[in-house]
């Protein structure tokens, strides 16, 4: 069976690819193309390059050794998306209304076929629609932060915040 070249998963050399394929099949477990890159440095600099291609990679992971590293995938680490999926989630507990106009308004567009946005950035405009009817229109997404037209405080910023105090907060194991 040929590999899924969408499929990837970063390590830093040859031997670890090898035992990884070992263990993967003695559990019977499908194999992503796996890619040795020589070192940890430079499996973060192929996951740079493979970040950069998000059309032609469905899935990456990486292993490296005894290195401290966390990868948050917007917009919650489960759901696809990116990050102004998890800032419109922000905006919907500060100013609910204002997002149902905005999905209205996106969608009315949509529906005559007046939209310039691939749908892959509809996220992107409808922040951005929600965001121009604020105040202070033109905020950037940090400035409307700053501003509360995003409540950054709700329960939806709970587990990214639980995330980064886990992973650079928490004392670890020796």
């Amino acid at each position: 069976m040929e590999q899924d070249q969408s499929k990837v998963l970063l390590v830093e050399g040859a031997g670890d690819e090898g035992v990884i394929k070992e263990i993967l099949n003695a559990w019977n477990v499908p194999c992503p193309c796996i890619k040795a890159c020589g070192s940890d440095a430079q499996v973060f600099q192929a996951l740079k390059l493979y970040l950069s291609n998000p059309g032609q990679y469905k899935t990456i992971g990486v292993i490296v050794d005894a290195a401290r590293v966390g990868l948050w995938v917007m917009p919650d680490n489960q759901s696809h998306g990116m990050l102004e999926d998890f800032l419109a989630a922000m905006a919907d507990t500060a100013h609910p209304e204002l997002m149902v106009e905005s999905e209205s308004a996106i969608s009315n567009i949509e529906s005559k076929g007046l939209q310039q946005y691939t749908p892959r950035h509809r996220p992107k405009a409808k922040i951005h629609t929600y965001l121009a009817w604020q105040k202070d229109p033109g905020s950037t997404l940090p400035q409307a932060i700053q501003k509360h037209y995003l409540d950054v405080s709700s329960e939806n910023a709970r587990p990214f915040v639980s995330w980064i105090n886990r992973l650079f907060w928490e004392k670890q194991a020796n």
